[in-house]
């Protein structure tokens, strides 16, 4: 993918689901393209075999899932708030014992549930997974054995080292993939992008979140651990606990429809998108608005302190 807006959160959201399911999301990278001297990022990614989520309800509505799989992208998806896991952002695997789901283009992570437009509350994060009817199964109980047994505190200083790992790798003048005048040129771009001509956009390589926003992180996968630890947990019931209740009420009320999953999702998230001529949902939430919404400008990407590992330390209990 060339010029990709948010390489950075893209990479962090999957080193942090590698380090929370295991499996999934697709390995990716950001690298560096020159062509006719200009210079180019772009994101490579695994090919993941298969169709996407909104190929396969054309043809069966309600296909019958591995349990394993949505348990951990159940887990994912409410972990990360995803903003944007709409069907043609889920790949659709067929195996033995059923589709296994795997999920793509995970940039916009770990926002608000709920943000202001034209002055209303309206519901930022929107899953496909959580409009189908396997968020009443329980939980596979391997995965639930697995997630419960995390040492968050341990995965989150992980994960926040290997970022700074990451930044210093794509951003630096000795050796890194770009150097600081690039990415800030970058980030602040107002030149036409080489392969989209008539779009601008800013191009932001270092991953970016909200104040308080891994605390957050943190606590709602505690949460979520608690719930684990219950008999026969259930992906709603996780969702209840770990995001506002208004939430889960929001998507429990779409789960009593007597609808396809996909009809359900389009009712519960029509201010969030548009629906181009296929019916494909094309998300409102653009990078500016992420920006806007995190209250971050774009040349913080570029200019916050390079961490040293020992002080990523969370002081979270």
């Amino acid at each position: 993918k060339e010029c990709p807006e948010l390489g950075g959160l893209e990479r962090a959201s999957y080193l942090l689901a590698n380090r929370l399911v295991g499996e999934g999301v697709p390995p990716c990278a950001q690298g560096r393209l020159v062509y006719n001297r200009e210079t180019i990022p772009v994101l490579i990614s695994r090919t993941v075999p298969g169709k996407t989520l909104h190929e396969t309800f054309k043809a069966n509505p309600n296909p019958q899932l591995d349990n394993k799989r949505f348990s951990q992208m159940a887990l994912l998806s409410i972990a990360l708030v995803l903003e944007d896991s709409k069907p043609d952002n889920v790949m659709v695997t067929q195996t033995g014992t059923g589709y296994q789901l795997s999920l793509i283009d995970n940039e916009h992570i770990l926002l608000p549930p709920f943000i202001k437009r034209n002055g209303k509350d309206v519901l930022n994060a929107k899953s496909i997974l959580w409009c189908m009817d396997a968020m009443h199964q329980p939980l596979h109980s391997e995965v639930v054995q697995d997630f419960a047994s995390l040492d968050i505190e341990e995965v989150l200083f992980q994960w926040l080292s290997s970022l700074i790992g990451e930044s210093a790798r794509v951003m630096n003048n000795h050796g890194g993939l770009f150097s600081p005048e690039e990415a800030d040129a970058f980030a602040c771009r107002t030149e036409r992008n080489f392969f989209q001509k008539n779009k601008r956009i800013p191009i932001l390589l270092r991953p970016f979140f909200q104040q308080g926003g891994v605390y957050e992180l943190y606590r709602r996968l505690k949460k979520m651990q608690a719930v684990c630890k219950t008999t026969d947990a259930t992906p709603l019931a996780i969702l209840q606990a770990a995001l506002p209740p208004l939430v889960a009420e929001l998507y429990r009320g779409v789960l009593r429809q007597r609808l396809p999953p996909n009809e359900r999702f389009k009712s519960l998230v029509k201010d969030g998108y548009e629906w181009d001529k296929q019916g494909v949902p094309v998300s409102v939430m653009h990078t500016q608005d992420v920006m806007h919404t995190l209250r971050i400008r774009p040349k913080d990407t570029v200019s916050y302190t390079h961490l040293r590992a020992h002080e990523t330390s969370l002081h979270l209990v």
